[in-house]
């Protein structure tokens, strides 16, 4: 549920001590958003870290270090606020507007003191410019301490993200990022069942209970096989998770990789019978109904080779991810609607429209 933000007659403190900010003509929170990186986020060229940061952005254009924190701090921290009370609005503000201080603070007490010319500039105040900066700081520490209260924490959006494997649960972050960078999922967060035999309904359907108990949305992404599709339709069934909720793979994580990223990782492991495989041996893998692992498995056991490229599955799925996001990036991806890329950009869809509406813990999931 959205609903419209009502900030008529809120005026703060802006910058400088003369100057106001009036926010009543804020209505969405994309204007929200607009009017503090308007009034309070500084130009690129006027902070002293500004060569050495990697957010730089052209010298006219704010800072992009604290443009990316606004967009992140209240896309997770609005819902936990009543917008229809002025209080709790204007102490959110000033929340922000703290954390935007110390984030700027810091970059130039950090950017003064790496600086050379800055630094020796100071001569014989160096320590005393050093305190100005700790204890401007903690200024800001304080009155964002003081703003704390205002959160209500059992409205902020919970979600936990239920993967099989370790292939998964260490690279679907990365791997969501570089397909949508809107979605940013805490490795915190991603639930490794570790392999299949623990993907058992008891087990699934107890997380789901518990979850569920503590308001905490629930996204699911299975390999297809040993009666996963049959397992996801139970609890769907049972309300224990929304269809829209759970993602199944074709067959399993690693099958779903365009075959010249696949190529190219095998050659990236550096074991020489992988090298050896050619690039139609794995597309009549992948074109087969059988698990890719055990696919690739069978070709090297078919050669006499011990190698099984299932002893290398966690760090053959590193590299595998590594050269997805390197081709994504770049462009050069032939095929963008492989089907990890599909999959993934239907969950990422699903999550940051979930994310950005107002969450509430009695709302339910069905």
């Amino acid at each position: 549920m959205k609903e419209e933000l009502d900030l008529d007659g809120i005026i703060v403190r802006g910058l400088n001590e003369w100057e106001e900010v009036d926010f009543s003509d804020v209505r969405t929170i994309k204007e929200f958003k607009k009017k503090l990186i308007d009034n309070y986020v500084i130009l690129c060229r006027k902070c002293a870290a500004f060569r050495q940061c990697k957010f730089r952005n052209r010298k006219e254009d704010k800072c992009g270090l604290s443009v990316r924190f606004i967009g992140n701090y209240i896309d997770n921290t609005i819902k936990s606020i009543t917008i229809q009370d002025s209080k709790q609005v204007r102490d959110y503000i000033i929340s922000v507007i703290s954390l935007l201080n110390i984030i700027e603070r810091y970059e130039n007490w950090k950017g003064t003191n790496i600086n050379d010319d800055i630094a020796k500039w100071w001569g014989p105040y160096y320590p005393k410019h050093n305190l100005w900066y700790a204890y401007d700081v903690l200024e800001n520490i304080a009155k964002y301490i003081n703003t704390y209260h205002t959160f209500d924490l059992g409205r902020v959006y919970r979600y936990k993200v239920i993967v099989e494997g370790d292939s998964e649960y260490q690279n679907l972050s990365n791997l969501l990022g570089a397909i949508n960078a809107k979605c940013y999922i805490s490795i915190n967060n991603i639930v490794n069942l570790r392999g299949a035999g623990n993907s058992s309904p008891n087990r699934i359907e107890l997380l789901l209970n518990d979850y569920q108990a503590n308001s905490t949305r629930v996204f699911i992404i299975l390999d297809n096989d040993l009666g996963t599709k049959r397992l996801a339709e139970k609890l769907i069934k049972k309300k224990l998770i929304a269809e829209n909720d759970v993602i199944l793979f074709r067959k399993t994580f690693e099958d779903s990789f365009p075959p010249e990223i696949i190529k190219k990782s095998f050659d990236d492991l550096g074991i020489d019978e992988l090298k050896l495989i050619t690039l139609n041996e794995i597309k009549k893998v992948l074109n087969s109904r059988i698990a890719f692992m055990k696919g690739i498995d069978k070709i090297l056991r078919s050669r006499n080779s011990s190698i099984k490229l299932s002893d290398y599955k966690t760090k053959y799925a590193k590299i595998l991810t590594d050269n997805l996001i390197v081709s994504l990036e770049k462009g050069v991806l032939k095929n963008k609607r492989s089907e990890i890329v599909v999959r993934l950009k239907l969950f990422a869809k699903n999550f940051v429209k979930e994310n950005l509406d107002f969450y509430y813990p009695t709302r339910s999931i069905a």
